[in-house]
């Protein structure tokens, strides 16, 4: 079972931990996804940093996050090895649609070539599923996606100050960490569940639950009082 990733924020901020699990099998695949508490990601020591050979700006991100996931040497050569052979399949792909003649054909090479670049994608977004925990994967990408989940946050939590004045400065910060841990939990897992969407729908919709039953926990605990309906009808979530 993998296990739940903290991811960086401000320390001051305190975040309800939500739970959202599912499991999927297949073949020899194991997925299992827990949501994220965004309070406290730890940087573990690694060897695997050579900073010699980090000739790159990326390189020197990427190894930086290998030493963030703590990944073994072993698991850091398979990851690499998948990307390389990724990278590799889609550049063949690249040289075929060039060469490729769609004169007589009823696709026209553009189809075909998003067609077969995309079953490529899924194939190797599910290797690196196998191999990587969510807890690794999200180390990975989670910078990418914090702007996104904070913009998608604002709306719903800035009407729920209009409607709830009286919230001490403490349960302001308890509120929008939880409405951003969700928002950030909905944009990684529908990256890491990328490959599969039928594993992506059941496993959002588990985490928009528990999301919920944690909401309106805290509606209760802190007295907060539902927004306009008509100001919430396009939000993603359901209050009290």
């Amino acid at each position: 079972m993998k296990t739940t990733i903290c991811l960086i924020i401000p320390v001051f901020l305190l975040v309800t931990l939500v739970q959202a699990q599912s499991v999927a099998q297949s073949n020899n695949t194991r997925i299992s996804l827990d949501s994220i508490d965004i309070n406290d990601v730890e940087s573990k020591e690694s060897s695997l940093v050579d900073k010699n050979d980090m000739k790159t700006e990326m390189s020197k991100v990427f190894y930086e996050n290998i030493k963030r996931a703590g990944l073994s040497q072993e698991k850091t050569n398979e990851l690499i090895k998948i990307i390389q052979e990724r990278n590799k399949s889609l550049k063949y792909l690249d040289t075929w649609k060039e060469q490729y003649d769609d004169s007589y054909t009823l696709e026209d090479r553009g189809t075909l070539y998003n067609f077969k670049a995309n079953a490529c994608r899924n194939l190797y977004a599910k290797k690196i599923n196998s191999l990587l925990t969510y807890q690794e994967y999200c180390c990975f990408i989670v910078d990418e996606y914090r702007e996104e989940a904070n913009e998608n946050s604002k709306l719903e939590y800035q009407q729920l100050l209009k409607s709830n004045p009286s919230l001490s400065k403490e349960q302001k910060i308890k509120l929008y960490n939880l409405i951003y841990n969700y928002h950030l939990n909905q944009c990684l897992t529908k990256i890491y569940l990328s490959f599969d969407r039928r594993l992506q729908k059941t496993t959002l919709g588990v985490l928009k639950v528990n999301f919920e039953k944690d909401f309106a926990k805290m509606c209760k605990e802190f007295n907060i009082k539902k927004t306009d309906p008509k100001e919430t009808k396009n939000n993603n979530f359901k209050r009290n």
